[in-house]
């Protein structure tokens, strides 16, 4: 837990952030069973990636390091902080299981796999709303099949991640992603975490696109 003067202005204390954090780190990696021991995690208070509807963020580095971050204010109350301080720990875990195996690419492809993969766990493993009305969407839009189909193609065009995307890109590759992996686990019958051992390229034979 990195040292900030933010910490003062936190509604809760580091203690009780810790306490979480270790539990929801140890339920993860009890479910995947798969994860590097030695596995670093950062807390940062009001770093970038803080998401606007959760007041909680993470980002995932390698098969070592991820890092946890979130409004110190605590927008929505301590319970909500807390489930979705949970879906997040489980979401970039999963990133961590699968970038072991799928070391960082730049192509677009890959992105959307690595969320939809991260997404998915985080859904069926720790009760995260995706997409759906009513839950804490990543955008308002909802894509059709056929908008699934044609966002697809703009991926697997995409031979490096580029910030020069269209409207609503971020959406676009964690939707198209989450559509792939449930795709890919109706077609083989196989799990979001037998799914996170494959590579891009072979989940994508599974979804049968």
């Amino acid at each position: 837990m990195l040292k900030s003067e933010d910490w003062a202005k936190c509604a809760i204390t580091k203690a009780e952030i810790s306490k979480w954090i270790n539990q929801y780190a140890k339920e993860a990696y009890d479910i995947l069973e798969d994860v590097s021991n030695y596995l670093n995690i950062i807390v940062k208070l009001g770093l970038p990636h803080v998401s606007s509807t959760k007041g909680v963020g993470g980002s995932t580095y390698d098969h070592e390091l991820l890092d946890i971050t979130f409004d110190v204010a605590l927008p929505l109350g301590v319970e909500k902080f807390c489930r979705y301080l949970r879906e997040t720990i489980f979401h970039e875990m999963n990133h961590v299981m699968f970038i072991r195996y799928n070391p960082r690419q730049e192509r677009q492809l890959y992105w959307a796999v690595l969320e939809g993969l991260g997404t998915v766990f985080d859904r069926d493993y720790a009760g995260g709303e995706h997409f759906t009305r009513g839950g804490e969407n990543y955008t308002s839009k909802i894509a059709t099949e056929s908008e699934m189909r044609d966002w697809l193609k703009l991926n697997l065009k995409a031979s490096t991640r580029s910030p020069n995307v269209p409207i609503d890109w971020v959406g676009m590759t964690y939707q198209v992603g989450v559509w792939l992996v449930d795709r890919a686990i109706k077609n083989s019958g196989k799990n979001v975490i037998e799914l996170s051992h494959l590579s891009c390229d072979e989940l994508l034979k599974l979804a049968s696109i």
